[in-house]
């Protein structure tokens, strides 16, 4: 190894170092690795990333790739002495041919994971939900709408009533989930009342994402009301989350980019490929579940050689010079990096949602 490579890898290990050890300091991290065996779905939301259909054909991997795949994540969580989560996407995961073969990998091959399957539900049925019970998984279920118009207007005709009969499926076999959903204009006004659905569901918390647009939700043929919240109208909804969790009493997500400005024990955001990487159908690798950016493949490089690659290096370390100045820069590091990347084409530009330039006193919390 030249003098060069080998200055640069402890550079970079002894930053990793310091950022476990500071993470340590406040909550052991958890690493997710977003397994994509196949991109084939039942729905066409209006805000999907994958847009009308996969990028493009891709021959996908079978179980015997995967088992090297998951082994290969095994050895680098225990590299970077994090928690391990191994979530099952899509797609939709219950369209997976050998669907029950992947739950018996993981729990193998990562047996202290933290095992999840993300969902839309529709398709549950008693026997799937007592191959997730056998196997300790949770499921993310995603519901865009607190009832049968504002839902199924995202998802489909028909799809909020699926997924809410795959919700009660779960709780019937004491299978732990929870309610996602993709915050837009859409369904922003609707926050208390996706709180209380959660409830009524038997869900063990109420979480959300803000939209990205890209795929389907992107370019002129994509929804108007399928747009995503900037400046004061995300505040807005941050703060419905927040007050909504606090008085109903149901779990949220957070540790959404941009939460801290309303909740300082909120929020904070790493880089990307700092604790989350997703591998789709065919190996490509990728910093982030929401966009389609590839930055190599897990059988030209392992999975080890890819996160310590120069390129992921990059996204975790590169600043965002438009929000240097800022006081909480060190604890968001600009924001929602893909939401910065949709809008701007690269990483490293600030969080378009960001509010905190309008109005100081924005930052005052909601509430502990």
């Amino acid at each position: 190894m030249s003098v060069a490579r080998t200055n640069w890898w402890t550079k970079f290990l002894d930053r990793a170092q310091s950022w476990l050890i500071a993470s340590a300091a406040t909550h052991e991290r958890i690493f997710t690795l977003q397994c994509e065996p196949s991109w084939r779905c039942n729905l066409r939301c209006r805000h999907c990333y994958l847009g009308d259909g996969p990028p493009r054909a891709v021959e996908e991997l079978g179980p015997e790739q995967w088992r090297r795949i998951l082994l290969q994540f095994a050895e680098l969580t225990t590299l970077l002495a994090t928690r391990s989560h191994v979530a099952l996407a899509g797609g939709e995961p219950l369209l997976l041919p050998w669907f029950e073969r992947f739950l018996n990998l993981a729990q193998e091959l990562v047996p202290s994971c933290e095992l999840s399957v993300l969902s839309n539900g529709t398709l549950l049925d008693e026997q799937r939900a007592r191959l997730l019970h056998q196997h300790r998984a949770t499921v993310q279920l995603s519901l865009d709408g607190w009832d049968e118009p504002s839902h199924d207007r995202v998802r489909g005709a028909g799809s909020f009533q699926a997924t809410c009969r795959g919700a009660s499926i779960l709780r019937m076999h004491k299978v732990p989930f929870s309610l996602q959903c993709t915050l837009s204009h859409h369904n922003a006004d609707g926050i208390e009342a996706m709180f209380l659905l959660a409830r009524r569901l038997g869900a063990r918390s109420m979480d959300f994402c803000r939209l990205i647009p890209s795929g389907r939700a992107s370019g002129p043929a994509a929804d108007p009301a399928c747009t995503p919240l900037h400046g004061e109208a995300l505040r807005r909804a941050y703060c419905a989350i927040l007050e909504a969790s606090n008085r109903i009493g149901l779990t949220t997500n957070r540790g959404l980019p941009l939460m801290h400005l309303l909740e300082p024990k909120a929020g904070g955001q790493f880089g990307q490929g700092f604790y989350g990487l997703t591998v789709q159908p065919d190996g490509g690798l990728r910093p982030t579940s929401r966009l389609g950016l590839v930055l190599g493949n897990i059988f030209e490089h392992d999975l080890r050689s890819l996160y310590f690659s120069p390129e992921f290096e990059a996204l975790r370390t590169e600043p965002v010079d438009a929000c240097r100045q800022c006081s909480t820069y060190s604890r968001c590091a600009g924001g929602d990096q893909n939401a910065a990347y949709a809008e701007h084409g690269h990483f490293h530009a600030k969080d378009p949602g960001c509010w905190s330039e309008t109005d100081p006193q924005q930052r005052q919390g909601v509430g502990s």
